[in-house]
């Protein structure tokens, strides 16, 4: 269990080393969707930016997102439920992300997103 010092302290520290590029960054353009997030983590790995993980990221958003990949209104649970919506984690990827490139990985994300939900 996450205590609130540690998040104190997460808070502090990402403020102290990240602020200044964060500041840089435009807050229209800042995912403010947890699901995008993860899915940039996941599909950053290892892979051409702008070529793979951008796409990856934007096809999500014209599914779910109404297209905006910076709106704010997909949660978590959405994102659970958006792939419970398939037979597996496979399809999710193939049908809605087009990209099975780190399909364990995605797995594992939403196996630990599931046990955040349940604590």
């Amino acid at each position: 269990m996450i205590t609130d010092e540690q998040i104190r302290l997460f808070s502090q520290y990402c403020s102290e080393n990240f602020g200044t590029e964060l500041k840089s960054v435009r807050k229209s353009e800042r995912y403010q969707s947890l699901p995008i997030c993860v899915l940039d983590c996941v599909y950053s790995l290892r892979t051409k930016y702008f070529a793979v993980t951008v796409p990856v990221l934007q096809r999500y958003a014209d599914t779910y997102m109404g297209g905006n990949l910076y709106a704010g209104q997909d949660t978590l649970s959405d994102f659970i439920t958006h792939i419970k919506e398939f037979s597996d984690c496979s399809e999710f990827a193939k049908t809605v992300l087009k990209n099975n490139q780190v399909l364990i990985k995605l797995k594992y994300a939403m196996r630990l997103q599931q046990n955040y939900m349940s604590s």
